[in-house]
C-alpha cells in the first residue's frame, strides 16, 4: 500500500504541482467506513483514467471544493438531507444524495472522454468500499 500511495503522489505532482494528499493515518482511518449516529458520510471516489486522467475540481454542496484526480477520494461528513456533488465551471456533472444519520454512501465519479463532463454514480457498498481501498485520500480544501 505505501508504494501504491508513493507512485500516487508523485504521479499527482506530475500532473499538476502541489496535490493534497492526506497523511497516512487519515487515510487509514477512512477506510474504516465508521458510520456517524447523528450524521452521513458520503465517500466520492475518482476511479481508474477510462478516459481522462486531468485534474477535475467539483463542488461538494456550496461550501467544499476540491481536485479529484485518477485513484482518489474523498470522505465528506454531512448533516441528513440532501447534499449536492458537482463539477466546476464548464463540467456540470451532477448528483444529489438524500443522507440518513447513521448511513454511508459511494459515489463514483467518472469523465468523458469527448466532453470532460463528470458523471456521478452512486455504487453499492461493495463495489464503494473496493474503489475507495484502491484509490488515496484527499486532503479537504
Amino acid at each position: 500500500m505505501r508504494a501504491t500511495r508513493a507512485w500516487l503522489a508523485g504521479a499527482l505532482l506530475a500532473l499538476g504541482g502541489c496535490v493534497g494528499l492526506a497523511p497516512e493515518s487519515r487515510d487509514i482511518e477512512a477506510k474504516q467506513f465508521q458510520p456517524l449516529p447523528d450524521k452521513g458520510v458520503i465517500y466520492l471516489v475518482r476511479g481508474e483514467p477510462l478516459y481522462s486522467d486531468r485534474p477535475v475540481p467539483v463542488w461538494l454542496g456550496n461550501f467544499i471544493m476540491l481536485t479529484t484526480y485518477p485513484d482518489t477520494f474523498f470522505r465528506w461528513e454531512v448533516q441528513p438531507g440532501m447534499h449536492r456533488i458537482s463539477g466546476h465551471d464548464t463540467d456540470f456533472g451532477t448528483i444529489t444524495v438524500a443522507v440518513e444519520p447513521g448511513r454511508v454512501y459511494f459515489v463514483m465519479q467518472q469523465l468523458s472522454y469527448r466532453y470532460d463532463i463528470s458523471y456521478f454514480t452512486m455504487v453499492e457498498e461493495l463495489e464503494g468500499r473496493a474503489a475507495v481501498r484502491r484509490a488515496a485520500l484527499l486532503k479537504g480544501n
